[in-house]
């Protein structure tokens, strides 16, 4: 699954700024397994104490213990309130 997101007024900021409960959406993401990772951009997400959760998938598309090692390199948009959403199934 992946948004399109409409008329967004927040700015790209480091998962790793991400607060207990924020929804986002994750916009880039460049580490060493960047081929990886780019399969998650566009997926909606959010944080849940020190894991990140990806919204609409399966428990194996989360991180547990994100906040730890793996949010180096990844990039949010956090959703506002009044942020549109279009759901895109890529199935």
């Amino acid at each position: 699954m992946s948004v399109k997101l409409e008329k967004i007024h927040s700015v790209e900021i480091p998962a790793a700024d991400l607060k207990d409960g924020q929804i986002a959406v994750i916009t880039s993401w460049s580490n060493n397994f960047q081929v990886v990772w780019k399969t998650y951009i566009g997926c909606v997400v959010q944080r849940y104490k020190q894991s990140l959760v990806v919204i609409g998938e399966n428990s194996r598309k989360g991180w547990a213990n994100f906040f730890d090692c793996s949010s180096v390199g990844c990039y949010v948009q956090i959703l506002e309130n009044g942020t549109a959403l279009i759901i895109e199934n890529n199935k």
